[in-house]
């Protein structure tokens, strides 16, 4: 299988966690900010779950550096993002299941998202990542979270490097 040299980009507490119990997530500083985006600007594409999309609402671009904003890819199984969420504008790619109705998918098409179909119940991140490759020129990935898909990428191999950031505190106390 062809697939984008991936590397998984986190920043993690003392204690080793990316969220609080209550799901938050802003760990970093300026400069752990500043980075991020200086690693998406080396990427062909961004890619993060559902549930990030939801919660932290990335925008998924370049601001805090020069550089050129890559692919924003989103992976929702079940279509629990909505279409309006930040990481989702004309150009972006939702990676999601087989079988949605053209209603359901309509309302990320007239957005102009892209959609992926890839598995059945859950989605198959082997064909995702090949999709991103073959058919969108994707050669290099960044995967930015949540841990569920940092889990699912480095459970099937998908993964060739993770960076990652620590914090100054622990997550009681975030």
């Amino acid at each position: 299988m062809a697939r984008p040299y991936t590397f998984i980009f986190s920043t993690a507490t003392l204690d080793g966690r990316i969220a609080s119990v209550t799901g938050y997530s802003l760990l970093s500083c300026r400069e752990d900010f500043e980075l991020q985006h200086r690693y998406r600007a080396s990427a062909g594409a961004v890619m993060v779950g559902s549930r990030t999309a939801v919660v932290d609402k990335p925008r998924l671009n370049v601001r805090l550096v020069p550089g050129r904003s890559p692919l924003r890819v989103i992976v929702d199984s079940r279509l629990r993002v909505p279409p309006e969420v930040a990481g989702l504008r004309r150009g972006s790619v939702l990676i999601t299941t087989e079988g949605h109705s053209s209603e359901r998918l309509r309302p990320y098409l007239e957005r102009g998202v892209r959609i992926v179909e890839a598995g059945r119940g859950r989605v198959d991140l082997d064909r995702a990542v090949e999709v991103l490759r073959e058919e969108l020129g994707v050669r290099v990935l960044m995967v930015e979270g949540g841990g569920g898909l940092n889990c699912a990428m480095l459970e099937k191999g998908l993964v060739d490097e993770v960076r990652v950031t620590i914090a100054p505190s622990c997550s009681a106390g975030v």
